[in-house]
């Protein structure tokens, strides 16, 4: 029997295969209360997709957006490394959400919170959970309804292995655990033994590709297609060279026939050689 491939609940098709499953939103309710230490309940599931407000904007997905029944939008965003980069895009998408619920000729919605929630691989040192607030000076927040939360997953995942975790950092961990530590770690926790189920019932199955397999067949196609274009490569060459020695055979051969031609009707070699800039060794040896 085929062994089921390790993955982790970090991978993206993972993650969004697990947590926006419509039909059971306890996963995602109890990791959304574990990071807000607030019990949540999900209202509905936005589209990932972002509308695009211009000609030449590429497209821009997000991971998870849904809105709570009180009336809160939630923007989450999965990253397996960090980078500067990586942290201005979550920014853009977030502010862009927030723009996008805005109504043209009612109030701005000022009121209304809006969160998003970065869950990090790759962070060093911190927290598990971090808040982020736009303030003025040291203690005055200037946004009451914008929060950012940054969520350390390497960080929990080592104070499980440490046993130094309650159950909500349990649950933050299990993210980036496999199967066999989830089992190990979360023995009795209804959390992660559903978790354990749904990924062996993803990978058991051959429909996708984890990020190190998919790593693997990127090589090999790119090595495959560097083969394939020095083929190609060579074989123009070849073409090319081909026909440009058929080119000077042929007007070699052209020439030669001019030259035969010239002398059945009487020409001097020494006139031949002037017309032609060959020696007079070399149309001797047409005669």
């Amino acid at each position: 029997m085929k062994q089921p491939r390790e993955i982790k609940a970090v991978y993206d098709r993972v993650f969004k295969t697990i947590f926006t499953a419509k039909e059971d939103s306890y996963m995602l309710e109890t990791l959304l209360k574990d990071i807000l230490k607030r019990e949540v309940v999900i209202k509905e599931y936005n589209n990932q997709e972002l509308e695009i407000d211009k000609v030449n904007s590429k497209g821009q997905t997000v991971d998870i957006l849904l809105n709570l029944i009180e009336e809160e939008t939630i923007h989450i965003e999965v990253n397996t490394s960090i980078s500067q980069a990586i942290k201005f895009r979550n920014l853009v998408y977030f502010c862009k959400i927030i723009a996008s619920d805005q109504v043209k000729g009612e109030e701005y919605k000022f009121n209304k919170k809006y969160i998003s929630i970065n869950l990090v691989c790759g962070l060093k040192g911190g927290e598990v959970v971090e808040e982020a607030k736009i303030k003025i000076g040291k203690n005055k927040t200037y946004y009451e309804n914008i929060r950012i939360y940054i969520v350390n997953l390497d960080k929990a995942r080592e104070m499980c292995i440490k046993e130094k975790a309650s159950e909500e950092i349990k649950h933050i961990g299990a993210l980036t655990m496999t199967r066999s530590e989830i089992k190990k770690y979360g023995k009795g926790d209804v959390f992660m033994e559903k978790l354990n189920k749904k990924m062996y019932e993803m990978c058991s199955t051959d429909f996708w590709f984890t990020p190190e397999e998919d790593a693997i067949m990127l090589k090999k196609a790119l090595q495959k297609e560097a083969e394939l274009n020095a083929m190609e490569k060579g074989r123009k060459k070849w073409i090319k060279e081909g026909r440009e020695q058929g080119i000077k055979e042929g007007a070699k051969e052209n020439q030669n026939k001019i030259i035969s031609n010239m002398l059945k009707d009487g020409l001097s070699i020494e006139k031949i050689s002037k017309y032609t800039d060959l020696s007079k060794n070399e149309i001797l040896k047409l005669t």
